[in-house]
């Protein structure tokens, strides 16, 4: 927010968790007084209890801001302030994290380790920007991330681990993340801060107890904020359940605009390709289909738009999977548009592309068995006014059973190749 009262031109004043204030104008400059006619918002880093807004400041002109993580207990000072509401922020995106890095850090962060952060941390600014540094610090962090999860006790719950992150500082935040519902910035909705996170704490809690990973699915399903979280964990399981798939196995799916039933067959085993871009290197997909390779192309990037994976068979139309637990789930055409615009015409790759009247894109909605029968044709975010994406897109739903998802869990990691 400071940021964007910057680049709107707005006058703001900010009190770091030193307790200096500065003034934040056409320039910046320490002060130790303000008029008390003039209105003025003041930000206030308050991730300490005892860091109080300065006496000064304390006029009917001034609006607090105060940014703080999640505690156990509110310091006592912040009752002593008037009315207050607690808003949650919403979540940084990519594209603000990297220019933010880039252009306002202290430090010179490295690109490539920056996008690379937030694969393993999301969009948390403090551990992404202390990890792109460099290289070592990075792995540093991974390493020092995996040894928090390994350290848990048994007395720990995941449970536990997961209302920490609305109540408490502490490695829940390593995995969890909180952001605002939709509906109000004072409802409070819970996700992964990352798959990998995610999979670095499952998979420990799964040493010492088989299907840990599927009773917090399920018990996940009785608590109002976890809705995201469910998805995530579905997902993760989801591709997983595909990695491990060892012979052609043939599928149930319906024709969501005709609601025709058909059999589909995935042609495992088909070698996961990770990406770390959201456009699909243009020059490893001419490499895979040059060399008729069955690939399984998943994209890193977090909240990817449109599809989270593709499918990639040289005897059949390309396939996507959007995976939900959701009855709602828009197709964005922007994602689309960004996977046409990597099939480029001079690559090889044209013959990829989808055609109103030649060959469609399967677009396959994964979701839990119980959804299937009820689940209806999706919309196209940003189609044109004649529909021309839902002209060339053909949606199809498929349920899998949820116990047999997670039984993937249960299985080592498969050889999975990563492309930049």
């Amino acid at each position: 927010m400071m940021i964007k009262y910057m680049i709107d031109g707005v006058s703001f004043l900010y009190q770091t968790i030193d307790g200096f204030v500065f003034y934040v104008s056409e320039k910046v400059k320490t002060i130790k007084a303000w008029d008390s006619s003039r209105s003025i918002v003041a930000f206030v880093d308050a991730d300490e209890a005892e860091v109080i807004p300065k006496r000064f400041l304390h006029y009917r002109c001034v609006r607090f801001i105060l940014a703080s993580s999640p505690r156990v207990s509110t310091p006592s000072w912040m009752n002593q302030i008037g009315i207050m509401f607690e808003w949650k922020v919403k979540l940084w995106t990519p594209s603000e994290l990297y220019v933010t890095g880039l252009f306002l850090h202290s430090s010179y962060l490295d690109l490539a380790c920056l996008k690379e952060s937030v694969l393993y941390f999301g969009s948390n600014p403090r551990r992404c920007f202390s990890a792109s540094v460099s290289r070592e610090m990075l792995d540093y962090i991974k390493t020092k991330v995996i040894e928090e999860s390994n350290s848990i006790t048994r007395n720990t719950t995941l449970y536990s681990l997961l209302y920490g992150t609305i109540y408490a500082n502490s490695f829940s935040h390593e995995v969890f993340e909180i952001f605002p519902s939709k509906e109000s910035r004072h409802t409070t909705r819970v996700q992964a801060v990352s798959q990998w996170a995610l999979e670095q704490l499952l998979e420990q809690y799964q040493h010492s107890q088989a299907d840990a990973a599927a009773a917090f699915y399920n018990m996940a399903a009785g608590v109002p904020f976890a809705g995201p979280l469910r998805g995530d964990m579905f997902q993760l399981q989801v591709l997983k359940y595909f990695d491990f798939i060892k012979h052609p196995k043939t599928f149930n799916i319906r024709h969501l605009s005709t609601r025709e039933l058909s059999e589909w067959t995935y042609p495992g085993p088909a070698r996961r390709l990770a990406v770390l871009s959201q456009t699909f290197p243009t020059a490893t997909l001419k490499e895979v289909v040059e060399n008729k390779e069955l690939r399984h192309i998943v994209p890193l990037i977090p909240n990817s738009a449109a599809v989270n994976s593709i499918l990639y068979d040289p005897d059949s139309v390309l396939t996507s999977f959007q995976i939900t637990i959701n009855v709602k789930h828009p197709v964005a055409v922007s994602g689309l548009k960004r996977i046409h615009h990597s099939l480029k015409r001079n690559s090889g790759l044209a013959g990829l592309r989808p055609s109103i009247h030649g060959r469609h894109w399967r677009l396959i909605f994964v979701v839990p068995e119980d959804l299937a029968t009820d689940f209806s044709w999706q919309e196209f975010e940003g189609d044109t006014a004649t529909g021309e994406w839902a002209a060339k897109v053909d949606q199809y739903v498929l349920g899998l059973p949820v116990d047999e998802v997670f039984r993937a869990m249960h299985q080592e990691n498969p050889c999975r190749k990563l492309s930049n």
